[in-house]
C-alpha cells in the first residue's frame, strides 16, 4: 500500500510538475519521510507589484531560508479557507527561518487591480509578502493548475513539496518543520 502511494506521488509530480530532475528515493528514505526534490525554484524576475514587502528579485536573496510559496486568488473560496493556516505559519516560523510569499494570479478581471489585492490582504489579515502575478508568469513557472497551491522550497532553493487545494495542513506544517531543521 505504501509503495502504491509513493508511485502515485511520483506520477502526480511528473504529470503536474513536469519531469524536471526528479530524484527517486529508496524505500528506506521514504520511511524516514525524506522528500523528493522536484525542481529548482524559479525566480521572481519582472515582478514589481509587491505588498507587505519591497519584494524579491531572485530566489538567491532567500538562500538559507525555507520558503513557502502560496498561489491564491482573491475570488477563490478555498484560498480564503487556507489563509488562517498560511498566516499562522508565517507568524509561528518567520523568526525560525521560514519566509512565506503569496503569489496572486487573478482568476477574474477585477482581481487584477492592485487596490483590490491590497484591500483583500488587509481585510484578511495577511501580513506576509504578496506579489501580483497578473501575467501568470510564476503560475506557469511552477507548472501550476489550480488555486490554492503550496510549494515548499528548502534552504538551497529546491522545491521539495507541493500541495494542490485546501487541506493537508498537519502534513504541510510537519514538512515546514522538517525543512527548517535540515
Amino acid at each position: 500500500m505504501r509503495t502504491n502511494r509513493v508511485v502515485l506521488g511520483l506520477v502526480f509530480g511528473i504529470v503536474f510538475l513536469g519531469f524536471q530532475g526528479v530524484v527517486f528515493a529508496s524505500s528506506d528514505e521514504v520511511k524516514k519521510q525524506v522528500l523528493l526534490v522536484a525542481f529548482k525554484a524559479p525566480d521572481f524576475d519582472g515582478h514589481k507589484n509587491w505588498i507587505n514587502s519591497p519584494g524579491y528579485k531572485s530566489m538567491d536573496e532567500l538562500h538559507g531560508k525555507v520558503v513557502l510559496i502560496n498561489l491564491w486568488t482573491s475570488s477563490c473560496h478555498s484560498c480564503v479557507q487556507t489563509f488562517s493556516h498560511i498566516q499562522g505559519w508565517h507568524e509561528s516560523y518567520k523568526n525560525k527561518g521560514l519566509t512565506v510569499i503569496g503569489v496572486h494570479p487573478p482568476e477574474f478581471g477585477a482581481a487584477r487591480d492592485m487596490e483590490d489585492l491590497v484591500w483583500t490582504a488587509r481585510e484578511r489579515g495577511l501580513t506576509f509578502p504578496i506579489v501580483q502575478d497578473n501575467g501568470f508568469k510564476l503560475w506557469k513557472k511552477y507548472g501550476n493548475r489550480i488555486w490554492p497551491a503550496l510549494f515548499l522550497i528548502d534552504k538551497t532553493g529546491q522545491v521539495r513539496y507541493s500541495h494542490m487545494g485546501k487541506g493537508n495542513y498537519q502534513k504541510t506544517e510537519s514538512i515546514i518543520v522538517q525543512l527548517l531543521n535540515e
